[in-house]
């Protein structure tokens, strides 16, 4: 995976585009590969890293949101 593929799945998973699970599981395989390889450069790792990053963050917002919902809403509005 270049690191153009890479900023492109960043970039899908930041602007929320709609990524069948079975590629994200591939795509995210396949960053987790680079990170673990121990000939992929050093800007290949840094960009891998931030890709998989932008995903656990978007993960994270999502179950925050999902409780959020679950609980009747904010309750900082009420």
């Amino acid at each position: 995976m270049k690191r153009s593929e890479i900023r492109l799945f960043e970039q899908a998973v930041n602007k929320r585009w709609n990524i069948p699970d079975e590629y994200k599981d591939a795509a995210i395989k396949r960053l987790v590969r680079i990170i673990a390889d121990p000939s992929s450069s050093s800007r290949e790792v840094t960009a891998a890293s931030r890709a998989l990053a932008a995903v656990e963050a978007q993960n994270q917002r999502d179950e925050h949101h999902e409780r959020e919902i679950e609980s009747g809403g904010n309750r900082f509005l009420e």
